[in-house]
């Protein structure tokens, strides 16, 4: 696909040359900071995109398992199972029944108290195994989120669900109400004093309030601005470049480099983060839950990215002097101009509009390259989907470039090497 202008390479200047690396480095150095603000901005602090990030965790058996265990606990914690059935059977002792009745009876103490236990459990189990649960999960979102927010704006009067050492916890609350029902249903009228007293399930940690703090500060400020500035900064060098292809290649390229070790930062934090919190306050199947469904879209926008810089960067360098890739363009250059010749004879000849298109054909494809890119920004988090759909559009649009243009007389193979980035 011939892109060819008549640009001739301007002459070296090292000032534009130091500039354009200043701009694309402090850019690349910029990107990853950014997109880890955009995600805490989109994930985080947003209440319905928190609640949405860890609501699936409810589906998980592993967190499903761990939650039940700890309101068993708690209820454990809060209620004597002995001394309740003890009241029952000590009356029972009181009667003045026959020996063997009275035996009897005390041999089954043990057993009682081991039945109402089971039978709490097996509330709590079927509680979190149920529709309903993933109901109550998303209120103790919800609610967690609130107060864990209004911690970081420092309103007062709040439930410090993000403590002092910069726990983040998940309020279990509506869950516990909802076991109390259960269980008073069954009969178990001691649940009624059950009270869940801020018990909490810690989800995420930083190493002090202040500095959770300043993060939340950062994202709700930078995670907005800081990825349109990286970008601004990445294209501002690549203009000042004395050779622009150059530059957008050594830019795509870093950009897939910063993005790949990003990933793999990521990866690295996931297993420092489980073994940090296992087993105590939660398993590693538990912990490994958590941190993939809170860096899911993240890691996901990463790796989106990094495809999209190796692919610009291909597309860069078939544009350039290679000799592959100016076979390629001779292959397709010839191609289009037979199609072209097809056209003209069978009266789909273009004619001024041809000659416009083939005039401007350049900046029309930087037109749509910089909207196709400003779409993206503003469709994050960026993905797959969206990336794919931006090359099949840029595709089709290069097709139809191809098809439409009428130049005054169609290059010969040789000359399809040029492109519309001074080299």
């Amino acid at each position: 696909m011939d892109t060819s202008t008549s640009d001739t390479p301007r002459p070296t200047s090292y000032v534009r040359m130091a500039v354009s690396f200043l701009l694309i480095t402090i850019a690349l150095l910029l990107a990853p900071i950014a997109a880890i603000g955009t995600w805490a901005r989109v994930e985080l602090v947003d209440g319905d995109s928190f609640v949405s990030t860890f609501a699936p965790l409810a589906e998980d058996p592993a967190v499903q398992d761990f939650v039940a265990g700890q309101i068993t606990d708690e209820i454990d914690k809060q209620v004597n199972f002995d001394q309740a059935v003890g009241q029952l059977f000590d009356e029972l002792a009181a009667a003045n029944l026959p020996p063997r009745p009275t035996a009897a009876i005390a041999a089954l103490r043990g057993p009682a108290v081991a039945g109402i236990q089971s039978i709490v459990a097996s509330t709590v189990q079927r509680l979190v195994a149920s529709d309903q649960f993933a109901q109550l999960w998303e209120s103790s979102l919800r609610l967690s989120h609130q107060q864990a927010i209004a911690v970081l704006k420092d309103q007062p009067g709040t439930v410090l669900d993000l403590s002092k050492d910069g726990t983040l916890s998940v309020q279990l609350e509506p869950l516990f109400d909802a076991v109390k029902t259960r269980l008073v249903q069954r009969g178990l009228t001691f649940a009624d004093r059950i009270e869940p007293k801020n018990r909490t399930i810690t989800i995420a940690h930083a190493d002090s309030l202040a500095l959770a703090r300043t993060t939340y500060q950062v994202a709700v400020i930078a995670g907005f601005w800081l990825p349109w500035v990286a970008l601004a900064l990445l294209v501002a060098g690549i203009l000042v470049a004395n050779r622009r292809r150059r530059a957008l290649l050594f830019a795509s390229i870093g950009v897939v480099i910063v993005f790949v070790l990003l990933s793999l930062g990521i990866w690295v934090g996931g297993n420092i983060f489980t073994y940090s919190v296992s087993p105590d306050p939660m398993p590693s199947s538990v912990a490994e839950a958590v941190f993939g469904e809170v860096t899911a879209a993240m890691t996901s926008t990463i790796r989106a990215i990094a495809v999209l810089g190796l692919l610009i960067a291909v597309v860069v360098w078939f544009g350039g002097p290679a000799r592959p890739a100016v076979a390629v363009r001779s292959v397709a250059n010839s191609g289009f101009s037979s199609l072209r010749s097809a056209l003209d004879r069978n009266g789909g000849d273009t004619g001024r509009f041809g000659t416009f298109v083939d005039h401007y054909r350049a900046v029309i494809w930087w037109i749509a390259a910089i909207l196709g890119t400003l779409a993206l920004m503003a469709s994050r988090p960026v993905t797959f989907s969206a990336i794919g759909w931006l090359i099949v559009g840029l595709v089709v649009l290069g097709i139809a470039v191809e098809l439409l243009r009428r130049p005054a007389a169609d290059p010969p193979a040789t000359e399809a090497s040029a492109t519309p980035l001074s080299e």
